[in-house]
């Protein structure tokens, strides 16, 4: 006999969760960012990606890098503040795990409390102030990019002329490209 099984989606039973919620996170540690060109893909990664989190893990101890630091300094991020006993997790190389000292579940977990170094967690967002610069720098980059035709159709001599300036750089960007 040829029986059929129905087919039915994979529910999660109900009494497993009270709460789900779906998020873009990226997790950075404090030696990820070492250099001005890292900080601006950082910037630019948080401004195009405004729904997600942002969160910074430094050992308990050390500082924040000088590079994220002067950005803080300089009003293009802001950390709220830092949480504690965040672990990272031992069978992964980026994910931490929250577990306070006295309320471990289980004998790994406080085994992590027992003996791994412990991680600040800062969430990192840009300042509005940054929001807006990188707007308006894109509103001028894509003004820039809809103005590049050299061509003018203006009276003039013959009745259209060529713009040098941005003949050179339609030229120059041929030539890259």
């Amino acid at each position: 006999m040829n029986e059929e099984k129905e087919e039915r989606p994979f529910v999660f039973p109900s009494h497993l969760f009270d709460e789900v919620k779906r998020s873009r996170l990226w997790e950075l540690e404090n030696e990820d960012i070492n250099d001005q060109q890292e900080l601006d893909k950082l910037l630019n990664l948080m401004f195009n990606c405004p729904e997600g989190k942002f969160f910074l893990y430094v050992p308990e101890g050390e500082s924040i890098c000088h590079v994220l630091r002067k950005a803080m300094d300089s009003n293009l991020l802001v950390s709220d503040g830092w949480k504690r006993n965040f672990y990272l997790h031992p069978n992964s190389r980026r994910d931490y795990v929250h577990v306070l000292p006295n309320n471990a579940q289980w004998q790994w977990e406080q085994d992590l409390v027992d003996s791994a170094q412990e991680h600040l967690r800062f969430e990192l967002t840009l300042t509005e102030s940054a929001k807006r610069k990188m707007q308006i720098d894109q509103h001028i980059s894509l003004q820039k990019a809809s103005d590049a035709n050299p061509l003018e159709l203006k009276p003039n001599f013959m009745g259209f002329g060529i713009d040098l300036q941005k003949a050179w750089s339609w030229v120059c960007e041929k030539l890259r490209g």
